[in-house]
């Protein structure tokens, strides 16, 4: 029985926006679409315009909501910094989770062992961040840092990109037991969730660029991954703001009340669309994003010396510790690489598609390559497919690539 996909849309669809539907029926609140709100001045139509665009990016790609909301409401409609990062946690609870609905419901595949850890370190960073480093830093050096960090991710996600036949894992590929593995994704998600709590989005950029940059695992793995992650880490940031500290001012509340039909289609919708495109295309996307933002943020927050300072700051901290990431992931990738493989049998070869329950089978590219008889020489490495080291617990890795098999006399790999 094959799921129905149009339930990735339309349940959290129907369940929100009737939900949606009556709180507005019942307090008459239309009219939030056209009067101005708050000392900005800026009716409900403009939020609700720029979240379609920042739901499907979210859904699609590796940054949430956040990260197109905040510079927006920020940069070009006035808003406080305060009120953006509020906004962008409650809109993304809403949209991500959608979005995580879908991915989940779909059954698309997210590393499992980076969402426990992350989520765990994310919880304990946004309840921090929120508290104690949030109020300390100023409004406009909130922009910057927050469009300085992203603009260096887009740099180093490019040059890695430019290796054009890299290999990609399809989970982390290491033991999942060793601790330093756990220790590493929970660090990651507290300076993530920390992150989240200054400016409405941090975690997924995060978790994203240590499997990526990191541990070679695909995009496509790790963009819902993250979108997944920024679910729990919004709904928990939305909580404390609203619960526990109780500082969500009203404007802010009316301006997410304009975005809500937005997200809870434009998430899912990402999500769905993202899992056929190449990761390419998905990295393309960040690009374009994260420049877009850091030029904005330059031309329209008003610079001051110890402004531009502290943003150079941030951008060469933040491309070191990139660098570095990318760095130790390529020489862990070069060693997983020269790692014994599993040998496999004949009747292992000419596989029908693998899946992700089923490590260490590897996927024939094309048809018209007869099995060996004994063993398996002359590989050719290329991309399309799924091999596993013979050290490492069948589920710990699936490594994407392609090897092309000839029937040549034994060799034992």
């Amino acid at each position: 029985w094959r799921r129905p996909k149009a339930v990735t849309v339309w349940l959290p669809f129907c369940i929100v926006i009737t939900a949606w539907t009556a709180f507005m029926a019942s307090t008459d609140s239309w009219n939030l679409y056209v009067d101005p709100i708050g000392a900005s001045g800026t009716p409900g139509w403009k939020l609700f315009l720029m979240m379609i665009f920042g739901s499907f990016v979210a859904g699609a790609t590796s940054e949430g909501g956040g990260s197109v909301a905040f510079p927006v409401m920020t940069l070009a409609l006035g808003i406080s910094p305060v009120i953006a990062r509020d906004f962008s946690l409650m809109i993304q609870s809403i949209g991500m989770t959608a979005a995580a609905f879908g991915i989940l419901y779909s059954k698309i595949a997210i590393d499992w062992l980076a969402f426990q850890w992350a989520s765990i370190g994310g919880l304990f960073g946004i309840v921090i961040g929120l508290q104690y480093v949030a109020p300390a830093i100023p409004g406009d050096y909130t922009k910057m840092l927050f469009v300085a960090i992203f603009f260096a991710f887009a740099i180093h996600l490019f040059i890695l990109n430019q290796k054009k036949k890299r290999t990609t894992y399809m989970s982390i590929p290491v033991d999942p037991n060793q601790i330093w593995v756990r220790a590493l994704l929970f660090n990651q998600g507290l300076i993530g969730g920390t992150l989240s709590a200054i400016a409405g989005s941090g975690i997924d950029i995060c978790t994203f660029t240590l499997l990526v940059l990191g541990f070679r695992v695909s995009e496509k793995i790790a963009t819902p991954t993250s979108v997944v992650l920024m679910a729990v880490n919004t709904v928990v940031g939305f909580f404390w703001r609203a619960a526990i500290m109780q500082e969500v001012k009203e404007e802010t509340y009316q301006f997410w009340i304009c975005a809500v039909p937005a997200v809870v289609v434009g998430a899912p919708i990402g999500a769905f669309v993202s899992s056929f495109l190449h990761r390419q295309v998905l990295a393309c996307a960040v690009y374009i994003t994260d420049t877009g933002q850091f030029l904005a943020a330059f031309i329209i927050v008003p610079q001051t010396g110890p402004l531009v300072g502290v943003t150079m700051a941030a951008f060469s901290l933040a491309n070191a510790g990139f660098w570095y990431m990318t760095r130790w992931g390529s020489r862990y990738d070069r060693k997983l690489v020269q790692l014994p493989m599993k040998p496999v049998s004949n009747a292992e070869l000419p596989m029908k598609p693998s899946n992700p329950a089923s490590p260490g089978v590897m996927r024939k590219k094309s048809p018209s390559a007869s099995p060996p008889t004994a063993g398996i020489t002359n590989l050719e490495v290329k991309r399309d497919f799924v091999i596993q080291p013979a050290s490492l617990p069948k589920h710990a890795l699936e490594v994407g690539v392609t090897i092309n098999v000839k029937a040549l006399p034994s060799v034992e790999i």
